[in-house]
């Protein structure tokens, strides 16, 4: 006679390791969570947001059955004048023979400041492009109605609060996909995921002051570098199916304000 075989019995042990590691990592994802909206509130209180603002604008987005992006509208015009000033700077047409950018009459066709604004700005009036291109950026106005650009090349943002979190929600989704899209690579595949490192150390205040102002300059140069590497797309003639791309460059000092 053909013996009963016992049916094998599961470790309960290891069952309840497994359900208590899941417990555990259920738990932390929780307060990571937690801290993740701190620092958020936290920041966008302090660039000008209530409480009341934050429940009613988390209300809205969790309610809301199509997602809209309205900081793309609001930095429209920003990302319009960095494009005018990046043209105006690597463009042939708007260089002259030592390469150094032409100074441009505020009319005209061919190489002119209109040309500029109807491309990178379109529909925004020459003296209020002019206005905001000496306020943001390094453009100073001459005599004959002629604009030069000199100086350093960077796009000075408003500091409106619209425009400020506007700006913070830019650079947090560009970090949050960049994170998103390394975390999905297994972790045989080294190497595969997009460039991401954050390089720190502790300095005292004095030779913190002295490490930012030398370290600007060598960021500077780089993003020079990377713009005008990309500069050779002007993304108004990308099709649908390319996407913007670029390098996000900071420098971070933990004050321990937020979150």
């Amino acid at each position: 006679m053909e013996r009963l075989r016992k049916p094998k019995q599961r470790s309960r042990g290891k069952r309840s390791s497994r359900a208590t590691h899941q417990l555990e990592e259920s738990a932390l994802m929780t307060v990571l969570t937690q801290e993740l909206y701190n620092v958020m509130s936290d920041a966008v209180i302090e660039l000008g947001v209530s409480r009341a603002q934050q429940r009613l604008g988390l209300k809205l987005a969790l309610g809301a059955k199509r997602r809209v992006r309205p900081s793309q509208t609001v930095l429209k015009n920003e990302r319009g004048v960095s494009l005018l000033v990046a043209m105006w700077r690597r463009d042939a047409r708007y260089r002259g023979p030592d390469g150094s950018p032409k100074v441009l009459p505020f009319y005209g066709k061919g190489a002119s400041l209109e040309a500029l604004v109807k491309q990178c700005i379109p529909g925004t009036p020459i003296p209020e492009a002019i206005k905001i291109l000496c306020e943001q950026s390094e453009v100073r106005v001459l005599k004959g109605e002629k604009v030069a650009l000199v100086g350093n090349p960077v796009n000075i943002m408003q500091k409106t609060p619209a425009i400020s979190l506007a700006w913070m929600i830019n650079q947090l989704r560009h970090l949050a996909e960049t994170c998103v899209y390394n975390a999905r690579i297994p972790p045989h595949k080294k190497g595969m995921g997009r460039f991401e490192r954050q390089v720190y150390g502790a300095l005292p205040k004095k030779r913190y002051a002295v490490w930012e102002r030398s370290i600007r300059k060598l960021l500077q140069t780089t993003s020079n570098t990377i713009e005008g590497d990309l500069a050779a797309e002007d993304p108004k003639m990308l099709s649908g199916k390319d996407k913007i791309c670029g390098v996000g460059l900071y420098v971070f000092r933990e004050d321990g304000k937020l979150g």
